[in-house]
């Protein structure tokens, strides 16, 4: 029987065997400073194992697309396009204090890689939209690249951390949006065939409900009632062995 650690719906927390939920003091959320948020790693599925290969419906970084990413101020840019959607160049410089020139220049690496891909939609004229693409990444066996994955695995882990404190400080979200959050984790005792298994069933249930938001880009932008940027996480994987 699985043992569910946390389950968390906007300060609710709850332990043990299903244990009684008790309340999580507010202050306890805001007590550790704000990261920045660099980069939004929900469309950046990361599976290490190679077994998993199937799991990946996003084309995979090479060696040459992880070092592309690896600079500051393309993670920054990426950053805002996946959490504010779609931009121009222009926008971009002016958000991150930037150039137009630079911000110009760094879209067109990332976009060699297929990291920002031009939205056609939203452009007139010469004017061009760029929007967060949609990729996974591997563990490498490349001691090459090791250095460059850990530091894009250490910007993940700390994007996700300061992604979920921004939320759950948030005293202002309206209360239908707090109802329907979850943040939740559960412990269990699994073969890799049955991890595997449980992952693909995940991801699809995703999928299938995510794929409801595909060309809402517009209406969000209008203020269209009922619509926000959600953002989900999940991660299934072994435990380190005792």
């Amino acid at each position: 029987m699985a043992e569910r650690l946390l389950g968390l719906r906007r300060g609710v927390q709850r332990c043990g065997h299903g244990g009684a939920p008790r309340r999580m003091c507010r202050e306890t959320a805001a007590e550790k400073p704000m990261q920045r948020n660099l980069w939004n790693c929900s469309v950046w599925r990361m599976e290490r194992a190679r077994a998993m290969d199937e799991l990946a419906h996003e084309p995979r970084l090479d060696a040459a697309a992880m070092k592309a990413f690896a600079h500051p101020l393309r993670l920054r840019m990426f950053s805002v396009l996946s959490n504010s959607g779609p931009a121009t160049a222009t926008l971009l410089a002016q958000r991150l204090g930037e150039n137009t020139a630079q911000t110009s220049y760094h879209l067109r690496q990332l976009e060699r890689h297929g990291l920002v891909v031009e939205d056609a939609n939203l452009g007139k004229g010469r004017e061009r939209w760029w929007r967060a693409g949609s990729f996974s990444m591997r563990k490498s066996a490349d001691a090459a690249t090791a250095p460059v994955e850990a530091m894009l695995r250490s910007a993940m882990v700390e994007d996700q951390a300061a992604t979920l404190q921004a939320w759950l400080s948030d005293d202002t979200a309206q209360e239908e949006w707090v109802t329907a959050s979850l943040e939740q984790s559960t412990t269990a005792i699994l073969t890799a065939a049955e991890l595997a298994a449980m992952n693909r069933e995940v991801q699809d249930v995703i999928e299938r409900h995510t794929s409801e938001g595909t060309g809402r880009e517009a209406a969000l932008r209008a203020q269209s009632d009922g619509l926000r940027r959600i953002r989900v996480y999940y991660d299934g994987f072994p435990l380190p062995q005792e």
